[in-house]
C-alpha cells in the first residue's frame, strides 16, 4: 500500500528552521528594545542638563537686572519647579582689579538639583557672566 504523495512533499519548513528563525527574530527584537531604552534614558539626561542651563541663564539675568524680590544670600535659594524638578542656584560675585578698572563684576552661577549640595558635589550646570557697575 503506497502512502499518498502528500506526506512526501518537502515544501514546508522543518521544526529546526522555525526555531532558528524565531531565535534570530527574538535577538533582533531584544537588541532594538535595548537601544530604545538607552536612548530614552539619554534623552532624559540631556533634557535635565538643558533645563539646568536655562535655569542658570535665568538666574544670571535676574542678577543682572538686580531683582529686589530675590535674595541669594539665604542658601539654598529655591526656584520654582521646572519639569517636575527643583533647582537650587548658588551665585558667586567676584571682582579682580582689572575688572574693577573696566567697571565690571564677574558672576558665577552654579545650579544644583540637590538641596543638600556641598563643595565636592558637581553642579548640574554653571555659567559665567559679567554685570556692569553703576557709576
Amino acid at each position: 500500500m503506497d502512502k499518498p504523495e502528500l506526506f512526501y512533499k518537502k515544501n514546508g519548513f522543518t521544526l529546526v528552521e522555525l526555531l532558528c528563525a524565531i531565535t534570530l527574530l527574538s535577538f533582533v527584537i531584544i537588541i532594538y528594545l535595548s537601544i530604545f531604552s538607552q536612548s530614552l534614558s539619554l534623552s532624559r539626561k540631556v533634557e535635565d542638563k538643558l533645563t539646568s542651563v536655562n535655569v542658570a541663564e535665568k538666574v544670571l539675568n535676574m542678577v543682572r537686572r538686580g531683582d529686589a524680590n530675590i535674595s541669594f544670600d539665604t542658601y539654598p535659594y529655591e526656584l520654582p519647579k521646572v519639569n517636575g524638578k527643583t533647582y537650587y542656584p548658588v551665585v558667586v560675585i567676584t571682582q579682580t582689579s582689572q575688572e574693577q578698572a573696566l567697571g565690571l563684576k564677574k558672576v558665577l552661577v552654579k545650579i544644583y538639583s540637590n538641596k543638600d549640595y556641598s563643595k565636592t558635589l558637581k553642579p548640574d550646570s554653571e555659567i559665567y557672566g559679567y554685570i556692569e557697575l553703576e557709576n
